[in-house]
Order: structure tokens, then C-alpha cells, then sequence
């Protein structure tokens, strides 16, 4: 892709499949791209300069975007009007690598791994709600994070699984893991938007398919194409019909139709 002049420090894959991805770069600058097109579509970047872009996540509805910057500065975009919406600076000082954004659009959460915790942060308020220290027992460092499309739950990638809190009783209640892959971490995660479906993919290239009501394994077809380089980013489609995964070496995609 064109646009990017500095090198590219994270990717986020749009939740409606299909219609565009972001690449965030280390001089701060974000990028945002059709499937299949070399010419960015966006280029978002701030008078002044907020360091390299840690982490950028979509909101459900694609008309804003996260970005955040090793400055601790938080940027919330406008899509439409490609103008800042909300901005506002972390009191912590700690290293975000992950980002994800509450289907109310309300909450923002973020993962760092220096010191290792998940913040909760009010986006209308600027204010933190809650923080969830991680400690080594919890397969640290977080490498990826999701809501459930209720709101009900976040999920944190780890080493050898994915975290699962429920955000009512404020605790760690799960831990999905696939024993095929305990020396990798979930680098990626993405829910079905109906059926109680978590993926996730891992540093290895490997994705594993869970049941989120039982918190059960289930069978993922192995694709032709699969790759050995980590997956960065996972989508399903709007309607739930197709998943696609994407990561160095290739953009893979899957029917997902229950027959």
C-alpha cells in the first residue's frame, strides 16, 4: 500500500467485512484503505505530533475510529468529517498495545503491557472507570481485546488463550484455550454479531472457534492457505455468513454458514 511513509506499528480490520482496514505507523499517522486498493482512502494525523500509533480499533458502527499514541494521548476520529471528535491524555503511564471500543460506543477499553492491565476508560468524561491489574498467572502480556456484541463481557488475548471478564461482576470469570497451541498468543479476536461465536487467532497462524454460552471448543476448518506468520486482524461479515482473517503472508476467507 501507498501512504504509509514510516513503518507500519499496527492494523485494524473493519467489523463489517470487507469495506476498509486502518494501518497506524510510527510517525503517528493513520491510513485507512478499501480491501484491494493501494490508495488510502483517509489519512488522518493531528496538527501536532502525538508519537507513534500503539493501537487503533473501530467503533461498531465504522464512524469513528480509536487511535492511540505512545504520547498516552487518546484520538477519537470522525470518519465522515475526518476531524477529531474527542482527544484526551492517559494519567497512567503505561505502554497500550490493544484497544477496543464498547458497542455503546461509551466505553473504551485498553490493554498495556507496561505494567500489565486492562483500563476502562468513560470516553464521553475522559475518565477511567475501572482498571484490572494482570498478573503472570494471567498469561500476560495482553496482545488483543474484544467486547462481546452484548456488552457484556471483554475478552483479553494472552499467551496460550483469551481471558474472558464479565464486566458486571467486574472479575475474570473464563479462560478459553487451545491445547494444540499453549506456546502461542491470541493475537487476534472477533465475535459472531449473532450467534454466541468467539475466534481467535494466535502468533502461530492458527484460529480456534469457541461456543461463547458454554465457553466450549469448536471445529474450525483448517484453510488451504493457512498461514505460519501471526494473525493481525479477524472479521466476520455483517450478516455472519463469511470470516476472514488476515496476517503477512495472506487475506484468508471462510464461509461460516451453519448447515
Amino acid at each position: 500500500v501507498t501512504g504509509a511513509k514510516a513503518e507500519v506499528s499496527c492494523l485494524a480490520l473493519s467489523r463489517r467485512f470487507g469495506s476498509v482496514f486502518a494501518i497506524g505507523s510510527s510517525d503517528g499517522v493513520v491510513c485507512i484503505y478499501n480491501i484491494g486498493s493501494t490508495e488510502p482512502l483517509l489519512w488522518l494525523q493531528t496538527q501536532d505530533p502525538l508519537g507513534k500509533v500503539l493501537a487503533i480499533s473501530f467503533d461498531d458502527s465504522e464512524e469513528q475510529l480509536c487511535v492511540v499514541h505512545e504520547s498516552g494521548e487518546v484520538c477519537i476520529w470522525d470518519l465522515d468529517s475526518e476531524l477529531l471528535a474527542r482527544t484526551w491524555k492517559l494519567k497512567s503511564e503505561a505502554v497500550v498495545h490493544s484497544a477496543a471500543i464498547h458497542p455503546s460506543g461509551r466505553v473504551l477499553a485498553l490493554a498495556s503491557r507496561s505494567p500489565p492491565q486492562i483500563e476502562l476508560w468513560d470516553v464521553r468524561n475522559h475518565a477511567l472507570v475501572i482498571s484490572y491489574p494482570l498478573s503472570t498467572q494471567h498469561n500476560l502480556p495482553s496482545t488483543s481485546l474484544a467486547f462481546s456484541p452484548d456488552g457484556l463481557h471483554l475478552v483479553c488475548g494472552g499467551k496460550g488463550g483469551a481471558l474472558v471478564f464479565n464486566l458486571a461482576q467486574g472479575s475474570l470469570t473464563q479462560t478459553l484455550s487451545d491445547p494444540t497451541d499453549a506456546a502461542a498468543y491470541v493475537t487476534a479476536l472477533a465475535f459472531h454479531p449473532f450467534e454466541p461465536l468467539l475466534v481467535t487467532g494466535s502468533s502461530s497462524g492458527k484460529m480456534a472457534l469457541f461456543d461463547f454460552t458454554n465457553f466450549s471448543s469448536l471445529e474450525l476448518p483448517t484453510h488451504q492457505n493457512s498461514p505460519s506468520t501471526p494473525i493481525s486482524q479477524i472479521a466476520w461479515s455483517s450478516d455472519g455468513a463469511c470470516l476472514m482473517a488476515m496476517s503477512l503472508e495472506n487475506l484468508l476467507l471462510w464461509n461460516s454458514r451453519r448447515t
